[in-house]
């Protein structure tokens, strides 16, 4: 949205992962093909606050758009709300695909077993 910014899991486990090996936020926020100056210096610095305050929890880092457990600005316009809602929907459609397919191939994974098994 205009006043926040929202990271994927991925993204800071990536930015958590690089500055833990003694890459520079500025550098990091630079190799995920970021513009450091259109973040600001601040930003940045929050950034690397809050993934260093993420990572020692026990749930880790999670993805503020498709988590039902993370507060939301008071301040979301319908128009922001429809949108995160279409995201969560469109990211849960994607993860049922995702797990359609893993179903699928284990099925044919056991055929192809038991067919080798029959024949040897």
């Amino acid at each position: 949205t205009e006043q926040f910014v929202y990271f994927s899991i991925e993204f800071k486990q990536r930015f958590y992962s690089e500055f833990m090996s003694g890459k520079k936020p500025r550098k990091i926020i630079i190799g995920m093909g970021l513009d450091p100056e259109l973040l600001g210096q601040s930003r940045i610095n929050g950034i690397k606050q809050y993934v260093m305050r993420y990572a020692k929890r026990d749930k880790g880092f999670t993805d503020i758009l498709t988590s039902p457990d993370i507060y939301l600005p008071v301040r979301q316009t319908p128009e922001e709300k429809i949108r995160r809602l279409e995201h969560q929907l469109a990211y849960t459609r994607q993860e049922l695909e995702f797990v359609k397919k893993i179903v699928a191939a284990n099925r044919e994974a056991q055929k192809e077993w038991k067919s080798k098994r029959r024949q040897g």
